[in-house]
């Protein structure tokens, strides 16, 4: 799960790319796991990142 997360932080790779390198071979079980241990979707997490990083700093 770890590295998923690193992945969708840093790169542009589809969650079906990312899946597949972390070893998933179903998008649709890896969002659903990812879902359950996240609170969020590979994509709702991938956003929430990316706008609280635009935030600025204090």
């Amino acid at each position: 799960m770890h590295r998923s997360k690193e992945l969708l932080r840093t790169c542009s790779y589809s969650v079906s790319n990312i899946a597949e390198s972390v070893g998933y071979t179903d998008n649709y079980y890896f969002s659903r796991f990812f879902k359950k241990q996240t609170g969020l979707s590979p994509t709702e997490y991938r956003n929430h990142v990316k706008r609280n990083s635009m935030l600025p700093p204090g």
